[in-house]
This record gives C-alpha cells, structure tokens and sequence, in this order.
C-alpha cells in the first residue's frame, strides 16, 4: 500500500472536536482518525479547541457568528487565515490536499499548489463558492467530489463545466449498532436551525401522538426560544447536544428517527446513521434523501404536518435489519476512507511522475 501524505482543510466555524456541532465535523473528524489508522500521515487544518488526539494544526480561531467578535470582522478574519495557509501548503511537500473548508480561497488558489487538491462538495452551490471555483476552473490540479448525485446535480446546475467523482459519506458501522429491542419513541437529530425544521418533527410527532426526544446544539437561539422550547413537555423533550456515546444509544433505541430539512439536504449524515443502528427515517423529501433512503428504509414526503404523521407510524413497521444492511453496503466508513485512498494514490502517482518528467527536461 502506497502511503500518502495528506493535509487536510477543516471547515473553519467550530473546533472538530465531540460533540460535534455537525455533520461535516463528525465526517472530518472520522475521516481523519481512519486515514491515521490505515497508516497513512495526516495533518488537520482546523480551528483551534478541536481534539487533541488528531494530529492537529490550529490556524484559526473558531468563527462561528455566536462564537467571533467583533461580527464585522468575520469575513476578513476568514479570509485571511485561508490565504496564510494556501501560502504554507504552496511550500509544502504533502502528497494532496484534501479540501473540506467551504472557503472561496483554496479555490481561487489551488493552482498554486504543486500537488493536487480534493475539493469535497458538502453544500448546495452558495455564491461565494461558485464564484471561488469560477476563478480556478482551469487548474489542472483540482479534482472535485460530490457527496450525493443531488448535490452534484445542483451543482452542475451553476457550472455545467464541472466535473465531479461520486464518494458518499461514510459512517462507522462498527459504532453505530443495533441496540436490543426499540422504545416506541422518535428521535430527531441535528442543528437547531430553521433549515432543519425541527418544529416540523415537534408538530408531526404530536399528531401522532409519539414520544419525541431532540439531540442537537442550539446553534439559532430566536428558533430555539420561538419555535421550539414553547412546545417542550413530558412527551417532547429537548435532551441537549449528547457525546456520541450517548446519542448513538438514543439513535438505536428509537423506533423512528425524524429528519425535516428545510432545504436541499446535500447528504444527511444523520440518516446513514440512523440505518447503521437499524433505525427507519421519517422525514421531507429534500435534497438527497430519496437518494440515501429506498420504501424499505424510509418514508418520504413532502413538508405538510399531517403526511410526516403518518409517515411516522408507516417508518416505525419497516425491517431494522433492512436498514443496517444498506448501510453497510453503501454508507460504512471503511468504504468512503478506501474510495478516497484509491483517489489520493491515483493522484499522488500521477503527480510523482509529472515532477519526474519535468525534472528530467
């Protein structure tokens, strides 16, 4: 096996660190610790206050909005600390970068690199990235991955030029289990955001009339105080943002796990989650859920209350091992890390010999 040396470029709002205040700081922080374990170097480019047991490099502070004062200065802060690491990665003698920032920077400047860049799409097309891949479309050395055909779709909607690899996100099926028999209970996972339409699980669950437990940092305190904790009771409890020790034994023991997004869900790590512990969904068809889900695993329907009622009690009588099985087949760890290790050697050879032939002129 070819060992790669890698950088990897974390997203800049919050430390990767449990518990997670996201899908994409659980998926860097996963992905970093398995490429560790596969024998491969790695370095981690995140915010500072992320674990200590990666091997990390923090080169910016966390810039959440909640989290960064003065607000005004965000965006430059931002800006500034990518282009201070774009600089150290050009002098660098990494194999590849891999690119989870969510930052125009590394975009607009991955043809100054000398070895090649993974850009991961993770968000719909937001302009300040388009415009960031817009400015480096003709780099030579940019290869770019989608995490679902949705995402990629809309994507490919504002750049039609661009060409993107399929790797769907993985997680860890050996962590996420089935855990004995389940409560007749939902859960609902996630930020508590109002793209993530957590009211929407509250009033569903309501209307059928199920236990409804909520796992998740509150990441918009109007939404929480307006929308959420008003209807907190002893059938809707707000459990907090768990370790994901816990929160992964709440997953397993639920008979339905509720996902409502309220926009154009790029993946929904979540979901993979909940089918590795043999959890069905019920939940909004958005974005790439219709994907990642099939009848045998999930319930789908469009944003009314009363259809995620009813597919509430109709997620509940689906096959638990249905759900684990697909999860394995297409959403396992080990299967995204191998998928992205074939990548980085395909590219780092490829690279080698360029320089080779160069050198060599």
């Amino acid at each position: 096996m070819l060992c790669v040396k890698i950088a990897i470029i974390a997203h800049s709002h919050y430390p990767i660190s449990e518990p997670f205040a996201g899908g994409l700081e659980a998926h860097t922080f996963h992905l970093t610790k398995q490429l560790q374990l596969s024998g491969h170097k790695v370095t981690l480019f995140a915010a500072s206050g992320s674990d200590q047991t990666l091997p990390i490099v923090p080169f910016l502070e966390p810039t959440a909005v909640e989290h960064f004062s003065p607000k005004h200065q965000i965006v430059e802060y931002r800006e500034n600390r990518y282009s201070a690491l774009m600089d150290f990665l050009k002098h660098s003698d990494f194999d590849v970068v891999h690119n989870n920032s969510l930052h125009y920077v590394p975009l607009e400047r991955v043809n100054e690199l000398p070895m090649p860049m993974v850009t991961v799409l993770h968000t719909p097309p937001f302009p300040s990235l388009v415009s960031g891949f817009r400015a480096g479309m003709k780099a030579r050395n940019h290869f770019v991955i989608s995490v679902s055909k949705s995402v990629a779709h809309d994507w490919q909607n504002k750049l039609p030029q661009l060409k993107t690899t399929l790797i769907y996100n993985g997680v860890d099926t050996r962590y996420w289990l089935p855990f004995g028999l389940p409560r007749k209970q939902a859960i609902w996972v996630g930020r508590i955001t109002p793209e993530k339409g957590t009211h929407w699980a509250i009033k569903a669950a309501s209307l059928a009339n199920i236990h409804l437990n909520i796992c998740g940092p509150i990441h918009d305190a109007d939404y929480f105080n307006q929308q959420v904790k008003p209807r907190l009771n002893k059938q809707t409890v707000y459990l907090g943002c768990l370790d994901a020790h816990t929160l992964a034994r709440e997953v397993a023991q639920a008979s339905v796990l509720l996902c409502t997004p309220c926009w154009d869900e790029p993946f929904g790590l979540v979901v993979a989650e909940a089918l590795a512990s043999g959890t069905p969904i019920a939940g909004f068809d958005r974005g790439a859920l219709a994907e990642v889900l099939t009848p045998e695993t999930g319930v789908l329907v469009q944003e009314c209350v009363t259809s995620l009622a009813i597919a509430i009690t109709k997620a509940q009588r689906l096959c638990r091992h249905a759900c684990r099985r697909r999860a394995i087949r297409l959403f396992s760890l080990d299967t995204m890390v191998q998928r992205y290790v074939e990548l980085y050697q395909t590219l780092a050879a490829k690279s080698a010999r360029r320089f080779t032939a160069t050198a060599a002129l």
